[in-house]
């Protein structure tokens, strides 16, 4: 098995698709400290639309360079995620060795340029999320759980994870998916996410809003330990047990709305702030954790932050960039 911080033999890159260039990293970077830096900036979380021009640029790319990982987020809305080379896009004709094709979004896009254009992909991680199994009457979930998102968010996960396995039952594409529990961390400015909102208002000294009645229950885990499961489980894909495999990512450790509240209010220093709780939210799932015995067994992952030591250092990157948020 090699390693992706080393690189060694495998002469594995990671590419990034910021906007409409390519960024490649240097040979002797650190690839889990490069991934957790971009999850957690302020590009990831801000960038706007993506025009047909990415998907020239993308298809000259894969055929002048030589890809060995991919990291393909899926992703929803009109904010792009620019990790790997995914990112939204509207439905795109696409002419491929002469095979015209009408893609629904850029994770397929890639996969199928993976299969067709650029035969040195060795390893392709498609980042999901636990949103993609819906309502359970069993909890925690696992990899065996059905996939039944009813609401158009989670639906897109399912969709998206069942079609990116897919690809490696039909072409052989070593191809795997993670289905993360909530990720947060320094450099998440999507306000309308508890965590950030959180910590942004109560360092304002602001009441916060919590749109639910405050009791849903989520599992919540921090960027660097989101960012070294991807690379655990890109660094296990020449694994043939690995391929095609579907892998929860989480702490299993769910917490309400509330508490996680409370937390963030005593991690700051701010426990006379209560939040204003309207419960009028719709659509949400009462409870979502993971179990995580198929990741531990299997790529010998877990995750090396508590929520505490998560959150003390996000808190610090919103203390340290205030002045440059909202």
């Amino acid at each position: 098995m090699g390693t992706l911080d080393s690189l060694g033999h495998l002469e594995t890159r990671v590419h990034l698709a910021y906007n409409f260039g390519m960024i490649k990293p240097p040979r002797s970077w650190n690839s889990r400290k490069h991934l957790t830096s971009v999850l957690s900036s302020e590009w990831y979380q801000t960038l706007g639309k993506i025009q047909s021009e990415v998907v020239k640029i993308s298809i000259e790319f894969f055929f002048k360079n030589r890809f060995d990982f991919l990291l393909l987020p899926i992703t929803t809305g009109s904010v792009s995620s620019p990790v790997g080379l995914g990112s939204d896009s509207l439905p795109v004709k696409v002419s491929i060795g002469g095979i015209d094709s009408y893609l629904a979004d850029s994770m397929q896009f890639y996969l199928e340029l993976a299969c067709r254009v650029n035969k040195t992909v060795k390893r392709a991680v498609v980042a999901s999320s636990d949103k993609a199994y819906g309502v359970q009457k069993k909890l925690p979930y696992t990899e065996e759980s059905p996939l039944l998102g009813l609401y158009p968010y989670d639906a897109s996960k399912a969709c998206a994870d069942i079609l990116a396995r897919s690809y490696f039952s039909t072409y052989g594409l070593p191809v795997a998916v993670t289905r993360n529990a909530n990720t947060y961390g320094g450099g998440d400015l999507n306000f309308s996410r508890i965590i950030p909102d959180a910590i942004y208002s109560l360092l304002e000294g602001k009441q916060l809003i919590i749109r639910s009645d405050g009791t849903p229950e989520r599992d919540y885990m921090y960027v660097k330990d989101a960012a070294d499961g991807y690379l655990t489980l890109a660094e296990n894909l020449d694994r043939k047990e690995v391929q095609g495999q579907a892998f929860n990512f989480g702490t299993g450790k769910p917490i309400s709305v509330l508490n996680l509240f409370d937390k963030i209010a005593e991690l700051t220093g701010k426990k006379d702030i209560k939040p204003k709780v309207l419960g009028q939210a719709k659509n949400e799932i009462d409870r979502q954790f993971l179990a995580t015995d198929k990741v531990k067994k299997m790529l010998n992952w877990q995750p090396k932050y508590s929520l505490d030591e998560g959150l003390k250092e996000t808190i610090e990157w919103y203390k340290a960039n205030s002045t440059k948020i909202r």
